[in-house]
């Protein structure tokens, strides 16, 4: 065993090494004081989607869990000195007191003997896509940890009263472009799970009609900012409630019809949506046709004929393929038009749900101020081994009212949990020493009903929460809001909110931009401002505003506000009514 090519282990029931091999020692990064440790806790091992694998997920773990043999699991290693994983495949038998093999299910397990071996070329090909939708989703995991920071103490900074307006406006954009990288991020971590075939349908009830008005709203904004024209037409007997992946659903029109906005440049597009009967019981196909001008509905259907070409660089094609798949996912077909108006028809099967199955849930817009007075002192423990993911989690609980301890990893994690007793504990995924998969089956031996809400830049679903005994979600980034509100949910507490400002509307931020001053601006910069208004570009517009001079602050202060409510179009009319034209 010590020179064959293939890494070896033997392990005692309780999962630790007794004895590596030098191939095994090498291939999974072992270091010299291996003997006598966990294998778990010795090496960094992730799934398909690139996410660590739990202490329980491990080969070894089923094999000691159910007594029987585990062959072929693909898993991908992860070392210290590697950016990417390698892809291993695991092997683990048994050996038990039992003389027939026959029974050693049954019998008291003495070792387990683990095989691993790195895959060959022939098969590291049948695993492409496997490696390419973890190698994506592994680093859309690194970059969302500075992210949560870069937005969460966006959010801490923008709360100071003390803050300079200018410097306030800064934080905006900051918040929007960490917002926009955000967003791109996830698109390229689903497209990478939808091409490994990782992804997975999440059914519930859903309120057609509100999506469709919601991105009916969204795509307008970013249509009018392009100088064109988006029409929804929502044909009579439009159910209201479905059953369907509303996320997945919603990603796939807005990726669809955002492709067909950027490629039809100026000219108009009318989406008409209906609801098909299907043939069977409670079941519906939606099905939205697409249509604009003969001419760019000819130009645009030529350009999509070449979304899936590798050499399409365009930054319309990543959003179109992700489209394309998850279409095809939700069971549902895409077609483009053969002649004449019609871009292209998508068909989308759902179900139908004659009750409203929904609770209405109002969602406060008003800010939390802190805890509400006579509320106990709550006591919440944060376990995660980031140090600056610790100390936005601390700082935004702390300036709610909570009392905080912090734990490096899930090790020290469970000793304070024991010696400090928090109400709450909000819990790291991935963490040195122990994770909080393996913490939170400790603390739950004892604990089974504090409340432990898992962080992580992952995406879990619903099954995966319950599987890892956490009572909720907080993704990462951190989000004010939303980490506030699980605490209210799950400790029942009340806050102090502050007293809700009028709205603003946008009719009021013109006040300011006013036609006499707009026309007393020189022409290339009016023509500038134009440009960027009609690009839709929030960035062009600060750049604008920064040049004005200290007495055309009132001007200034105008085009910024209407940039940060997307209002491109009331700054082009105003523009428009100063006489000037594109």
């Amino acid at each position: 065993m010590q020179s064959v090519q293939v890494g070896v282990l033997l392990l005692n029931e309780a999962g630790q090494i007794t004895f590596a091999n030098p191939a095994a020692v090498n291939l999974l990064g072992l270091p010299n004081s291996y003997m006598g440790k966990l294998l778990s806790s010795q090496i960094q091992l992730v799934d398909r989607q690139g996410e660590s694998v739990s202490l329980g997920q491990l080969p070894i773990q089923q094999t000691l869990a159910t007594g029987q043999p585990t062959y072929d699991v693909v898993l991908g290693i992860k070392l210290a000195t590697q950016a990417l994983p390698r892809w291993l495949r695991f092997d683990v038998d048994l050996q038990s007191s039992s003389n027939s093999s026959s029974n050693r299910a049954i019998a008291p397990i003495t070792q387990l003997i683990c095989t691993c071996v790195e895959l060959a070329p022939a098969d590291q090909q049948g695993h492409s896509k496997l490696a390419d939708g973890a190698m994506l989703a592994y680093m859309g995991h690194e970059l969302r940890t500075p992210l949560n920071a870069i937005l969460g103490f966006t959010q801490l900074m923008q709360r100071d009263p003390a803050l300079a307006e200018n410097h306030r406006e800064l934080l905006n954009i900051i918040e929007r472009s960490g917002e926009q990288l955000l967003s791109l991020i996830s698109d390229l971590v689903e497209l990478g799970k939808i091409q490994a075939g990782q992804i997975n349908l999440n059914l519930a009830p859903l309120n057609l009609q509100s999506l469709l008005m919601g991105l009916e709203q969204m795509l307008c904004l970013k249509a009018e900012a392009q100088g064109l024209k988006l029409r929804f037409e929502l044909a009579a007997g439009m159910p209201t409630y479905i059953e369907a992946d509303e996320g997945k659903l919603r990603q796939s029109l807005l990726s669809l019809i955002s492709s067909l906005i950027k490629l039809s440049q100026t000219e108009p597009v009318q989406i008409n949506i209906q609801s098909v009967a299907s043939d069977s019981l409670n079941a519906a196909v939606l099905r939205l046709q697409i249509q604009s001008t003969t001419a760019n509905a000819t130009q645009v259907r030529s350009q999509l004929s070449t979304a899936t070409q590798p050499q399409n660089p365009d930054s319309w094609n990543l959003r179109f393929t992700i489209s394309q798949k998850l279409i095809q996912m939700l069971g549902g077909a895409l077609h483009l038009g053969a002649a004449g108006d019609l871009i292209a028809v998508c068909e989308l099967p759902i179900v139908l749900l004659k009750a409203n199955p929904l609770e209405t849930k109002v969602q406060s817009q008003v800010k939390v101020i802190g805890l509400a007075l006579n509320q106990p002192a709550y006591k919440i423990l944060v376990a995660d081994d980031d140090a600056v993911s610790r100390l936005l989690m601390v700082k935004l609980l702390k300036e709610a009212g909570f009392k905080v301890k912090q734990a490096v990893d899930g090790q020290q994690a469970v000793q304070l949990w024991q010696e400090y007793q928090p109400d709450l504990i909000c819990m790291d995924m991935r963490m040195p020493k122990m994770d909080g998969y393996e913490a939170t089956q400790q603390i739950r031996v004892q604990a089974p009903t504090l409340p432990i809400l898992v962080l992580t830049a992952n995406e879990l679903t619903p099954d995966q929460v319950r599987a890892g005994q956490w009572h909720d979600l907080v993704p990462k980034p951190i989000r004010r809001d939303l980490l506030l509100d699980r605490l209210q949910q799950h400790l029942e507490l009340e806050y102090r909110y502050e007293q809700p400002a009028s709205a603003v509307e946008p009719s009021a931020m013109l006040l300011d931009l006013q036609i006499e001053t707009l026309q007393q601006m020189p022409a290339v910069w009016l023509q500038d401002v134009y440009q960027a208004a009609a690009q839709g570009s929030d960035r062009l517009i600060y750049q604008m505003a920064q040049q004005l001079p200290a007495e055309k602050t009132a001007l200034a202060r105008a085009l910024t506000a209407l940039a940060d409510e997307f209002q491109f179009d009331q700054i082009l009319k105003c523009l428009q009514r100063a006489g000037l034209e594109s």
